[in-house]
């Protein structure tokens, strides 16, 4: 359903004459002008808080130019979940609801062939390619590690959802600090499970019949 509005929406922006790149420029127009607020707020801080508020600064600039060139992939990435949510709801109200009904976060999973999108959109950076095919390929890239971090995420929450409350938020919590590794373990997580299928090999003998 994604992937169909996405084409859906490519179209009628083309016929309405514009183009991904041009909402592109706008994202970083955006980014720049919040760059701008947030760098005119901090001028009537302390001197020392100042130069944290640049460093931020700093930091912030250096990502818009490269979100606004994935805002493809960040959106689709974003629309998942709420598809997903709408779903879960159509099937709570609906008195006869189509299709299956939305699975547990812990039993999120997909197609395993789909590995074989991350290995072309790699392959595109070791074969010399115009610019624009490395653009669409790195949007794909993106999207395709957001699915594996979401994953790589379920089968680790799978696997800790009868913890206590308390365990959970402190884990919860603990995630947060360590944020950037916890993404890069859980999308290898969810990219080693292609094959090794963690969730079968953790489930209890007497449900797998083994």
């Amino acid at each position: 359903a994604t992937v169909l509005a996405l084409g859906l929406v490519t179209a009628w922006m083309q016929v309405l004459g514009t183009g991904w790149h041009d909402l592109q420029l706008a994202a970083l127009h955006q980014g720049w002008e919040a760059c701008r607020t947030i760098q005119a707020w901090g001028q009537g801080l302390p001197a020392d808080q100042q130069d944290g508020v640049r460093q931020f600064t700093d930091a912030m600039s250096n990502m818009v130019a490269l979100t606004s060139a994935l805002l493809p992939a960040i959106l689709v990435l974003k629309v998942l979940p709420g598809l997903a949510i709408a779903w879960s709801w159509y099937h709570r109200l609906a008195a006869r609801p189509l299709g299956q009904p939305v699975e547990t976060f812990a039993d999120f999973r997909f197609n395993d062939q789909l590995v074989w999108l991350v290995v072309l959109s790699v392959a595109v950076y070791v074969i010399p390619v115009p610019d624009v095919v490395q653009e669409v390929f790195a949007n794909l890239l993106l999207a395709m590690g957001g699915l594996y971090v979401a994953r790589g995420a379920a089968i680790t929450w799978g696997s800790i959802a009868t913890f206590p409350p308390f365990i959970l938020i402190v884990v919860g919590i603990g995630t947060l600090f360590i944020l950037p590794v916890a993404l890069g373990g859980w999308f290898a997580f969810g990219l080693a499970d292609t094959w090794v299928d963690f969730r079968r090999r953790f489930r209890p003998a007497d449900q797998t019949r083994e």
